[in-house]
């Protein structure tokens, strides 16, 4: 490969990278809001309920996201990623299956959901 096509490739990538890192830092805050119950597996049984309603704080930093949340008697630590796209994606392992996180920010919004092995939830929440 010639200098010039060498040059080129690494002034592309590092373009690339740099575009990714702006748009990552641009969603860096706190969406707050609340969730709407929207499957519910939870047994009395297993002394498990879910609310029809759950409050949701998550936090953005550098492209990491990060949230708790209850399953039974345990919280639960979400950890994942944000794209320079907004694309969110998170998991916290538990003893009960985990917590997954997915959704969107657009503007000053975070559109998605958060399911455990019991209880599912959608919400829009708002950067503060």
């Amino acid at each position: 490969m010639n200098r010039i096509a060498v040059f080129l490739l690494v002034a592309g990538s590092l373009a690339i990278a740099d575009a990714s890192a702006t748009a990552q830092g641009t969603y860096d805050g706190d969406y707050v809001g609340m969730g709407t119950l929207t499957t519910d597996k939870a047994t009395i049984k297993q002394g498990d309920s879910c609310a029809d309603t759950m409050n949701f704080s998550v936090h953005v930093r550098s492209g990491q996201v990060s949230m708790t949340r209850q399953i039974h008697a345990e919280t639960v630590a979400v950890a994942g990623t944000v794209g320079g796209d907004g694309l969110i994606s998170a998991f916290g392992s538990s003893r009960y299956g985990g917590v997954n996180l997915k959704g969107k920010i657009a503007g000053a919004e975070l559109t998605g959901s958060s399911a455990s092995t019991s209880c599912a939830y959608a919400f829009v929440l708002h950067k503060r």
